[in-house]
């Protein structure tokens, strides 16, 4: 996931496992972040519970989808600006 955020701009020196747990994540992006660990966890648990290996590109697509869901709520509510402090370091690739 270290890597995962790097790619995006996003500098995060070490993730404990306090910090996984919780979603406590010290950082500029604190929100995006704590909501990417998330999702990864939901889908890890999904993974487990169908016995299958996790993918990154499965766990990026989701986060794509999501991406696109907020962006189709945020313009019908007028809330663009709060949706791209969020996901401003987000690019859809």
């Amino acid at each position: 996931m270290i890597k995962w955020f790097d790619k995006r701009g996003i500098k995060i020196a070490h993730l404990s496992d306090k910090d996984i747990m919780f979603g406590i994540v010290r950082c500029d992006d604190e929100l995006f972040v704590s909501h990417v660990l998330l999702v990864a966890k939901q889908y890890l648990y999904y993974c487990r519970q169908k016995s299958s290996l996790p993918s990154i590109r499965v766990l990026d697509s989701k986060i794509k989808m999501i991406y696109q869901l907020e962006t189709i709520i945020a313009k019908s509510n007028n809330k663009m600006l709060a949706h791209d402090i969020k996901w401003g370091k987000y690019k859809v690739q």
